[in-house]
């Protein structure tokens, strides 16, 4: 399947996780706004992946996110 479209929007993300098409990482203040769960992490039973344009994932400033993004997922999900 390709993608046919990008979502900006982290109250849609909100929408997209709760409705079951999967995980989604937004600020916490949105998800308390939304009354979304505010855990951390889930059991991850797939793999999961990191989408943004591919400028702003290779920035260097980004990069201790990433890092600490799978850090955090190798902690919390162990395989």
């Amino acid at each position: 399947m390709r993608p046919t479209g990008r979502v900006e929007s982290f109250s849609t993300l909100v929408q997209l996780a709760r409705n079951g098409f999967g995980p989604a990482l937004v600020p916490l203040g949105i998800a308390r706004a939304m009354g979304a769960e505010s855990t951390p992490f889930h059991d991850l039973s797939r793999p999961i992946a990191l989408a943004g344009r591919a400028g702003v994932l290779a920035r260097p400033d980004v990069a201790p996110l990433l890092g600490a993004l799978r850090d955090a997922m190798r902690a919390h999900c162990p395989r």
